[in-house]
């Protein structure tokens, strides 16, 4: 049998499928879309989701589909998408060269006042021809809403003068990365009325169908079990079934292959690795169009080991990386993830991801603790007052930017660049307590952030304290954020050292023995008990060695026969203070060796 073609890999990865036998499902959008253009009252839709969710292969096939309608209406397909930063007359002369170019004219000549003359009189003059009917697919839209504010507001209102042109013969398909509601108020205003549509995922059936592309061209065999499995990982996402098939059509493809392959759950596990490392590009898109609140969330669902997470251990989550005190985006956060973005969904058991790779990715690539620096922009408000905050900082307008920074820290307790700011103020004014106040506060949240500020703040606050009791509070606090901290432990040192000094000037053993264990002199604090012992017992040593040396006589005296005599009650008490003198020598040396 002759080896099969691996060129022939029907799966399309990234980019557009529209118009293509890779191109499935969809019908009722494309119907939607439809009905507009059939509706003399409507001549617009705009069509949203996630990225990366096939939303321009639509607007390819719709190009597809009604350029076969043999001049019906006329598809002009533009892109957005890196025109953002474009002077407004290019982008309007670039689109006028699609629509020339489409209908078949010469490149338009607009003068040197673009925007009037495309709009007053070039475009109008397009539409009197009876044959004209021109149906502007935008892709990329919101790419727009990322500018300046003057800029986009000017051109978002030129379009909305567009679109009331001409309803009977000027026709347009909006499309978005992102749900309308997230757009500026700007954006949104031109939208107002327009029906929306929103891209989500296949549904099973034509999920099938693009897993089943290798079998229509006769490359890949697909039993249930197989479509089954690609169906449990991806939930009919657009993309990353396409990558999954593809990975797939290519391990089984190596070499020369025979006879056509069966593909089997075990190839699509197998396949996982490098499903994951090809599909990075693709969550980068996805978390492009994410808020900071919604980032934040979704990663804290990825980092937990359950597949589904409760509001509890999300909180506990998110602590881990210094958010104890939630702010109205992050509990929005959920509802526009699972409403807008389709990435998670709520039941019974907790919050969970609709689909599993994505899961998979997200853990990946985007974990938890890598979105700290979202923790500035959960609340936009409170970002604006931070950067008028930074302004008047430099400009050394401390009490205003103080005024500012609270502001912003009342609105987002979370915002890391604020506290630290906030810190570096007070300790320009000299507000040192203050400073160090705020700073421990801090650090309950983010340790890491405010570790080397706080020391730096304390460090300074010892050196103005004059009781030595205070300084080493002060010095051990230092020890308590940074126990490796040299001139503290320096520092801490010499205090006991003369308090143990001062200690044995005035005979208090104990209190010079305790001093020099502080600070780990165990030797030190031996040979002060020692010391301590033998003075204060040294008459009583006296007195009994006195006593033995009396007894011992007395024994001599009667060895050698000497009329002296010794009652039994006194050998008694002699024997018995010189066995309590070594019990307790005994006693005390054994103790001190167990102390140190």
């Amino acid at each position: 049998m002759q080896a099969l073609n691996p060129s022939m890999n029907p799966y399309v990865v990234g980019n557009s499928v529209g118009g293509s036998r890779a191109f499935v499902g969809r019908n009722d959008i494309l119907q939607n879309v439809y009905d507009i253009l059939n509706n003399s009252q409507q001549n617009a839709i705009l069509l949203h989701g996630q990225r990366r969710i096939g939303k321009s292969s639509i607007l390819g096939e719709l190009e597809t589909q009604l350029q076969q309608q043999n001049g019906v209406c006329y598809p002009i397909l533009f892109s957005l998408l890196g025109k953002a930063h474009q002077p407004m007359e290019q982008v309007i002369q670039e689109l006028a060269n699609k629509i020339g170019d489409v209908l078949g004219k010469a490149k338009p000549q607009l003068g040197d006042d673009p925007k009037t003359y495309f709009r007053q009189t070039w475009l109008p003059e397009i539409l009197t021809n009876a044959e004209n009917t021109l149906v502007l697919l935008f892709d990329e839209f919101d790419a727009l809403d990322d500018v300046a504010k003057h800029t986009k507001t000017e051109f978002f209102r030129y379009l909305h003068d567009i679109v009331e042109l001409n309803q009977e013969r000027l026709n347009f398909v909006f499309v978005i990365g992102c749900n309308i509601s997230d757009l500026t108020q700007i954006a949104s205003a031109l939208f107002k009325g327009i029906p929306t549509n929103r891209v989500s995922l296949f549904n099973q059936e034509d999920a099938f169908k693009l897993i089943e592309l290798a079998e229509t061209n006769q490359t890949l065999r697909w039993p249930n079990r197989a479509k089954n499995t690609v169906w449990q990982l991806t939930q009919g996402h657009p993309y990353l079934t396409q990558q999954v098939c593809y990975c797939i059509w290519e391990q089984l493809h190596k070499g020369n292959v025979a006879k056509i392959p069966k593909v089997l759950p075990k190839h699509i596990e197998q396949v996982m690795p490098t499903v994951l490392e090809r599909s990075e590009g693709a969550i980068n898109w996805l978390w492009g169009g994410l808020e900071a609140a919604q980032k934040v969330f979704v990663s804290a669902i990825a980092e937990a080991a359950e597949k589904s997470v409760t509001q509890e251990q999300v909180d506990k989550l998110l602590a881990t990386i210094g958010i104890k005190i939630s702010v109205p985006t992050l509990v929005d956060a959920p509802k526009s993830l699972q409403d807008s973005w389709d990435l998670i969904i709520e039941d019974k058991k907790g919050y969970h991801f609709k689909v599993e790779l994505l899961h998979r990715l997200i853990a990946k690539y985007k974990p938890l603790h890598s979105v700290k620096s979202e923790l500035n922009r959960l609340e936009p408000e409170a970002n604006n007052h931070y950067q008028d905050a930074t302004q008047l900082y430099e400009k050394k307008k401390l009490d205003e930017a103080l005024d500012e920074l609270g502001r912003v820290l009342r609105l987002n307790p979370n915002h890391i660049e604020a506290s630290k700011l906030q810190a570096n103020i007070l300790l320009e004014q000299d507000k040192l307590g203050e400073a160090g106040n705020k700073l421990k506060k801090f650090f309950e949240y983010h340790p890491d952030e405010a570790r080397l500020l706080l020391v730096q703040t304390l460090w300074n606050i010892v050196q103005s304290v004059k009781r030595e009791g205070e300084q080493l509070k002060v010095y051990e606090e230092i020890l308590q954020f940074d126990r490796n901290h040299v001139d503290a432990q320096k520092e801490i040192r010499k205090i006991w050292k003369r308090r143990a000094e001062r200690a044995l000037r005035d005979n208090d053993c104990n209190g010079a023995i305790n001093a020099y264990q502080k600070i780990g002199l165990k030797d030190k604090a031996f040979e002060i008990r020692k010391k301590c012992f033998w003075y204060k017992h040294s008459k009583l040593i006296i007195q009994i060695t006195s006593f033995l040396v009396m007894l011992f006589f007395s024994y001599l005296a009667n060895i050698l026969e000497l009329d002296i005599d010794i009652p039994w009650w006194l050998w008694g008490s002699g024997l018995g203070i010189i066995a309590f003198f070594l019990t307790g020598t005994i006693s005390f040396k054994r103790r001190t060796r167990e102390e140190y």
